[in-house]
C-alpha cells in the first residue's frame, strides 16, 4: 500500500491505501476553504444511505452551517479505527475542535481475508506489532448459496493503549454501534452467527476508548437496520436524537 491524495479545495487530503472506495457512499465534502475546521467528522458506510431518505451526511451538513466542516465517508473499502488513525498522522496541518465518527464496526465484524489482510495492513502501519493476526471464524453459506471462509482480526489490549495514545480523546465524540438483537433477520442479506457476536466486540471495545463523549444505544432490530449494517429512517431517528443532545454544534 501507499499514500493516496484528495483533493479539497486548494489542499490535498492523505490516506494510506492503494486505492479509494469506489462505491457510491464515499464522500469528502467541505463548506471552506481552510486547514481548521470547527467539526471533522469521519465515518464508514452508515454515514450514508441509498434505502432511505435520512442519513448522517445530511444530519451533519445541515446541523452544522453555520461552523466549518469536514465530512468524510467511507474514503477506503475498508474504513476502520486504523484508517482514521492514519489519516490523522497523514495530515497534521488539519486542525479542529471537534472530532464525530463512528469508526469499529469494520475492524471486528467477520470478512472474506482479502478484506481482512487489508484490515490488518492499515492497523499495522502505525502499530507496527506482530502480535495482531488475522484469524479464522467460521464457514458461512450465502444468499446465493456460496460457502466462504470468514475471518477478521485478533485485536487485543495492545492495540487499544495504542489507539488511545493517538487518537484526540479530548475532541473526540464517539458514536457506537447499536447492538442487534441476536434472532434479527434482514431480507437484503444473510449475516452468518459470528456477525452478531462480532457487533458486541466492537461495542465492548469502543466502550474503552478515551472519548469526550460516548454515544451507546440499546438494541436495534429489523424495524431500525435493513440489513443489519444500514440503517432505516427509524433507526436514524435514533441515532439522531442522540446527536441532539450533544450541546457543541
Amino acid at each position: 500500500m501507499q499514500k493516496i491524495s484528495f483533493k479539497v479545495n486548494s489542499s490535498k487530503l492523505y490516506f494510506y491505501e492503494k486505492s479509494f472506495n469506489t462505491n457510491k457512499d464515499f464522500l469528502i465534502k467541505t463548506n471552506c476553504n481552510s486547514h481548521e475546521y470547527d467539526f471533522l467528522i469521519f465515518l464508514d458506510s452508515r454515514g450514508f444511505s441509498f434505502e432511505t431518505k435520512k442519513n448522517l451526511a445530511s444530519f451533519f451538513l445541515k446541523k452544522i452551517k453555520k461552523q466549518k466542516i469536514l465530512i468524510i465517508i467511507r474514503p477506503l473499502l475498508m474504513t476502520t479505527w486504523g484508517t482514521l488513525n492514519n489519516f490523522l498522522y497523514l495530515n497534521p496541518k488539519i486542525k479542529f475542535k471537534f472530532l464525530i465518527t463512528n469508526m469499529g464496526f469494520n475492524d471486528f465484524t467477520p470478512k472474506k481475508k482479502i478484506l481482512a489482510k487489508n484490515v490488518l495492513k492499515q492497523s499495522n502501519y502505525l502499530f507496527k506489532n506482530k502480535q495482531l493476526k488475522i484469524k479464522f471464524i467460521e464457514k458461512f453459506t450465502d444468499e446465493k448459496n456460496k460457502e466462504i471462509n470468514l475471518y477478521n482480526v485478533n485485536f487485543n489490549k495492545k492495540y487499544l493503549i495504542h489507539l488511545n495514545k493517538q487518537l484526540p480523546n479530548k475532541k473526540l465524540i464517539l458514536i457506537n454501534t447499536p447492538p442487534l438483537k441476536k434472532n434479527s433477520f434482514f431480507k437484503k442479506r444473510l449475516r452468518p452467527k459470528s456477525f452478531f457476536s462480532m457487533i458486541n466486540r466492537s461495542i465492548n471495545f469502543n466502550k474503552k476508548i478515551k472519548t469526550l463523549k460516548i454515544i451507546n444505544f440499546t438494541s436495534f432490530n429489523e424495524k431500525n437496520t435493513y440489513d443489519g449494517v444500514h440503517y432505516t429512517d427509524n433507526g436514524y431517528k435514533q441515532i439522531f436524537k442522540k446527536l441532539n443532545k450533544i450541546k457543541i454544534y
